[in-house]
């Protein structure tokens, strides 16, 4: 009986308290702010910067990208550490580290290059066990060669930069305002 006792003093002292916290915290009205570069109408066209994030861009001032920290996004001005931007002062976006193609970009070249090393090993190997010597070689090594190249070409072949113009736009986008 003293246990059950127990068990609801536990209950009351330290669940019901914390259930509250948690429905204070969800009161709370949350804010996000994030910047939008849109390519088109495509979600996967997107890239978004939020606060906090390094933002790296060009201006119509400058011929070179300036990196700074997102400090604060209102409803016309980029908020940053040491400036002060429009959306319509943007020139272009450093978005190599951003944007998720990228990624899968840097997959493809390293599965082609990946390729290449397995495959000229695995014809070394079968060489020299078969023959003992790289006769083999003379006749296969364009292939692995050429799969090695292929995957070096495409480690070359990212989105480097987003431009501010044509049918590129830069959007400040501000969802439940405090």
């Amino acid at each position: 009986m003293k246990s059950a006792y127990l068990r609801i003093f536990v209950l009351l002292c330290f669940v019901f308290p914390l259930s509250q916290i948690q429905s204070q915290v969800w009161a709370q009205e949350v804010s996000e702010k994030f910047i939008l570069l849109k390519r088109g109408a495509k979600q996967k066209n997107q890239i978004k910067y939020r606060v906090g994030e390094l933002f790296v861009y060009k201006t119509k001032d400058f011929d070179f990208f300036f990196e700074d920290v997102i400090v604060d996004i209102q409803k016309d001005i980029i908020v940053l550490k040491e400036n002060i931007l429009k959306p319509e002062d943007i020139l272009a976006v450093n978005i190599l580290t951003k944007d998720e193609r990228n990624g899968t970009l840097r997959n493809i070249s390293n599965l082609g290059m990946g390729g290449g090393v397995v495959f000229l090993t695995g014809f070394t190997v079968s060489s020299l066990i078969q023959e003992g010597n790289f006769s083999q070689l003379q006749s296969s090594w364009p292939l692995p060669a050429a799969l090695f190249g292929a995957g070096l070409a495409m480690s070359f072949v990212r989105y480097k930069t987003f431009r501010h113009k044509g049918r590129n736009k830069i959007q400040l986008i501000i969802l439940y305002e405090e």
